[in-house]
């Protein structure tokens, strides 16, 4: 009896330790999944349901990657307890990725993926996000720079006529 509570008693404080280390967030509501959102890190969600096997192999493929990845934070979420959200984010098949930057999808993945796919997935999915923010920003200054210039040059043409009057 004792060896069964001295192996139990280890075994919970393994799962416990490597629950402590994960990073990966399992969301809780649809409030908590709001908040990770609204997060200024980019967001990895996984999709999953506890009855697919593809789910539960990548289980530590994206506790290994959630690990690496600093920058950008990790979740899990149930369809089952989220099913109405889950269709609407047209969920069909699991697992399903989903990469949020600033609270819109920029990329989703769906099936297994091993490791080295998973994070670059995820890279790719962050570093398009970032420059197209960054070309947009360009397009954006080069029209007001656009603009800028031709009221300059209106204002002299109006200067103009205003001496000849």
């Amino acid at each position: 009896m004792n060896k069964i509570f001295k192996l139990l008693l280890t075994l919970l404080i393994a799962i416990y330790a490597q629950n402590a280390l994960t990073k990966a967030i399992e969301v809780t509501s649809k409030k908590h999944l709001r908040k990770l959102i609204n997060d200024k890190k980019p967001l990895v969600i996984e999709w999953y349901a506890d009855f697919c096997g593809a789910c539960k192999r990548m289980i530590p493929i994206f506790e290994v990657v959630s690990e690496n990845m600093k920058n950008v934070n990790f979740a899990k979420a149930e369809t089952s307890k989220f099913q109405s959200l889950s269709q609407k984010l047209n969920i069909e098949y699991l697992p399903t990725i989903m990469v949020l930057v600033k609270g819109k999808e920029v990329a989703k993945k769906v099936g297994y993926v091993d490791r080295k796919q998973m994070k670059e997935f995820v890279k790719n999915a962050i570093t398009t996000k970032e420059k197209n923010e960054a070309k947009e920003t360009t397009k954006q200054k080069k029209k007001e720079s656009f603009v800028t210039k031709l009221l300059g040059q209106i204002k002299g043409v109006f200067r103009k006529i205003k001496k000849s009057f």
